[in-house]
């Protein structure tokens, strides 16, 4: 930060932006208080590393832990060519190159070697099985450290406006931006949701998954024109919040979150159908008939012989 203010071309103001881990960089940036840094967009990025990644709904999720270690690994030995790649891709990934002034290399190979000290997450994780679990490689640490949303104090601090990025087909990271927008309290905070994947290059609904059209770059810069230049992009005048209905396909604006809304009771009903008309029978079922071709655990005979009932009344 102090090496941006320095130069002809800052005006001494700084803003932070990132996708997934680099976004938890961007938030983590504003914990420095720093006076420069002025305005922070995490885009499709955790808040609480331990239910948005390690443990969703306290279950260990193994596949993306063990996923990103091994795909950590390749970085840290600089061996791009052994991640799961078609052939025609590792026969262009180099890996990192020297820097111009390392002629020999020496500095490159310096650099690869300190990464064998680094850190296996998905080795990390299993031991973390508790959010207050210390780290084995560092008894000072906990999961918990690594997570904005414990580290509240410092962002609210340093006054930071945060833009909140998400996308409703992202895991747990639409909860996530939620969840961040909550618990800051700047007014010039923003959040957007939206119908897209991780990283936002899909819009992926119901109604199938296409290149999305929304401009991404665009709106971002108009908050860091609002925040770091004092541009009136009109951005400021909008409400505070903007969401994509799935299946509507509309966006909507609102102030406050979660927006209202009209709750509808919906009752099972005969031929396997909801109804919005509550059932008269003080007791009913249906039977469904289960194709276990594809089960992956072996069910009851009972089960399997698709006699499942379940009751009509209820919501």
């Amino acid at each position: 930060m102090d090496w941006i203010v320095q130069q002809p071309w800052s005006n001494g103001n700084v803003g932070a932006m990132g996708v997934s881990y680099d976004g938890t960089s961007a938030e983590m940036l504003a914990t420095a208080l720093h006076p420069a840094v002025k305005a922070d967009i995490p885009s499709f990025s955790l808040f609480d590393t331990y239910a948005d990644v390690a443990y969703p709904g306290g279950v260990h999720l193994s596949w993306f832990t063990e996923n990103w270690a091994r795909g950590n690994d390749v970085l840290d030995r600089n061996a791009v060519r052994d991640m799961s790649s078609p052939w025609w891709v590792k026969l262009i990934l180099k890996g990192v190159k020297p820097v111009d002034d390392d002629t020999d290399g020496k500095q490159l190979v310096g650099a690869v070697a300190s990464h064998a000290h680094n850190w296996n997450t998905h080795d990390t994780v299993v031991s973390s099985q508790f959010r207050d679990d210390r780290w084995a490689h560092d008894p000072e640490m906990s999961i918990d450290h690594s997570s904005p949303h414990t580290h509240l104090v410092a962002l609210e601090a340093s006054g930071t406006a945060v833009y909140s990025y998400g996308g409703w087909l992202d895991a747990a990271y639409p909860l996530a931006a939620i969840r961040r927008y909550l618990s800051l309290s700047n007014p010039d905070n923003r959040l957007v949701i939206g119908p897209w994947n991780h990283g936002g290059t899909q819009h992926a609904g119901p109604q199938g998954q296409r290149e999305t059209a929304f401009d991404h770059l665009a709106e971002q810069i108009r908050f860091f024109d609002t925040h770091l230049k004092g541009v009136d992009t009109g951005i400021q005048e909008e409400e505070p919040i903007h969401y994509y209905t799935m299946g509507a396909e509309k966006w909507k604006a609102v102030r406050t979150w979660p927006p209202k809304a009209n709750m509808t009771p919906f009752y099972f009903y005969s031929g396997n159908r909801l109804s919005l008309e509550k059932p008269q029978e003080a007791g009913a079922s249906d039977r469904y008939r289960v194709d276990c071709t594809y089960c992956p655990l072996e069910l009851p005979d009972r089960q399997r012989a698709g006699r499942l009932s379940r009751p009509r009344a209820g919501r």
